[in-house]
């Protein structure tokens, strides 16, 4: 029996998943979220994983962002990565691994934000974890 949720159920995928066949999937699927880049490196699973991204009606594509590496040169990046593609909204993943949490991190991930919305017109959101917001 499945049992349906007035709550959005979605995945996040990215190298780490093999494939993607949504039509297989054993749950609700209401959206999904397509690593797109990381630093300035294409996402190693973007075009395998892309045919099923595009058949789930609400999809974002994100960027792990570097504290290493400029985050202008990192959303241009991205942009010329989705061009042509069709996300409905993008997000900023902020967060501890690989990265060096300070001030400055945390401004350039706004203007990260900022940045690709502007340059975009869709939605850009901020996609953290739970130990980044709470040290916990």
């Amino acid at each position: 029996m499945t049992i349906i949720t007035p709550r959005a159920h979605g995945i996040d995928i990215s190298k780490y998943d093999l494939y993607f066949q949504p039509q297989v999937a054993t749950g609700q699927l209401d959206f999904v979220v397509q690593r797109i880049s990381y630093g300035v490196t294409r996402d190693e699973a973007f075009m395998t994983l892309l045919p099923g991204v595009m058949q789930i009606p609400m999809r974002g594509g994100y960027h792990y962002l570097s504290s290493q590496l400029d985050w202008k040169k990192q959303a241009d990046v991205f942009l010329s990565y989705v061009g042509g593609y069709d996300y409905q909204f993008y997000a900023c993943d902020f967060e501890g691994a690989y990265n060096l949490l300070s001030y400055d991190f945390a401004l350039a991930a706004w203007k990260w934000i900022d940045y690709v919305q502007q340059k975009s017109g869709k939605p850009v959101v901020l996609y953290t974890s739970k130990t980044i917001v709470t040290g916990k």
